[in-house]
């Protein structure tokens, strides 16, 4: 018995060497092969299809009604295949990769504000023949979504908000103090910017191998350039949610971190209080991605907003 516990032991410890030798060789590869297997889990496929000349990429999966997901800034399509592995079974699940995000067409001279890439979506349901769909969004995602709820409403049956940006009168964020000072948390420059990046948005950072995270960082050094052009669209024509969604009966859930520092979670209720139909979330100890964070958490919630059992 004492030499299989032994063999055991050494087997056990050849294997982890390996594994480790094989994440510090072969990021990358680990880095695919973690995506894949978070998509396999979820019952998602990759899919590519063209909007307006220009390519883009997206995970689809499961069965039910559609449930359209949109990523936040500098994120991409896999920020939701986590949540993803809880709704696939009730919902057809589509997240893209916005343009300029992931694998989608990055041109640099694309318009990139809230508007531009809500009609993008708008084209990019019409191409799917997508009709009254459950829409959701996170961070910038959240913007866009609640945008195209506004001005299309004909096309949702149900509004999903997690940490969202637009609405201008909340309480003004530790992301926003910043950025007044000169420094923008989400903009990676190195790979210090890239940890702190990481530590900023989540209340409790996942473990990720140092070889991947460095991956991660040197793809996020590279989209900087592209990403200050996105920021600035942004910010250079503002859409403003507590006043456009002013009035709207559109049922929606709103879900928030009460610990997220890139924006402020006393949004929530000033989209209760201008809204007619809407729901309020606020998850403790949860940084700015809730649904990374706390996938099962966050599903659940959604579930039941939805009295799926």
């Amino acid at each position: 018995m004492k030499k299989i516990l032994t063999f055991l032991l050494v087997a056990i410890i050849v294997v982890f060497g390996a594994f480790l030798l094989w994440v510090n060789i072969f990021p990358e590869q680990v880095l695919k092969r973690m995506a894949n297997s978070e998509r396999d889990k979820a019952g998602l496929e990759l899919f590519e299809t063209v909007v307006n000349g220009m390519r883009v990429k997206y995970l689809a999966g499961g069965k039910g009604e559609i449930l359209l997901l949109i990523h936040g800034f500098g994120a991409n399509k896999d920020n939701w295949t986590r949540v993803s592995k809880f709704l696939t079974p009730h919902f057809k699940v589509i997240a893209l990769d916005l343009i300029g995000f992931g694998e989608s067409d990055r041109p640099k001279d694309a318009g990139y504000s809230i508007m531009d890439q809500m009609e993008r979506v708008r084209a990019f349901a019409d191409k799917l023949n997508l009709k009254k769909i459950h829409l959701g969004g996170s961070s910038m995602g959240g913007h866009i979504s609640a945008t195209f709820a506004a001005i299309h409403p004909k096309y949702i049956k149900s509004l999903w908000l997690l940490d969202p940006g637009g609405v201008y009168s909340s309480e003004k964020s530790e992301m926003y103090r910043l950025i007044q000072k000169g420094q923008h948390p989400l903009i990676v420059k190195d790979a210090e910017s890239f940890n702190k990046l990481m530590e900023f948005v989540f209340y409790k950072k996942p473990y990720i191998p140092s070889s991947v995270v460095e991956v991660l960082a040197k793809e996020a050094i590279r989209n900087k350039p592209l990403n200050e052009v996105v920021f600035k669209a942004i910010m250079d024509k503002p859409v403003e949610l507590d006043k456009i969604l002013v009035g709207s009966d559109i049922k929606t859930l709103v879900v928030w971190g009460k610990n997220d520092r890139v924006i402020h979670y006393s949004g929530a209720n000033i989209l209760k209080n201008i809204m007619k139909n809407t729901k309020v979330t606020i998850f403790e100890n949860t940084g700015h991605l809730p649904m990374i964070e706390k996938p099962e958490e966050t599903a659940k919630d959604f579930l039941k907003f939805h009295k799926i059992n």
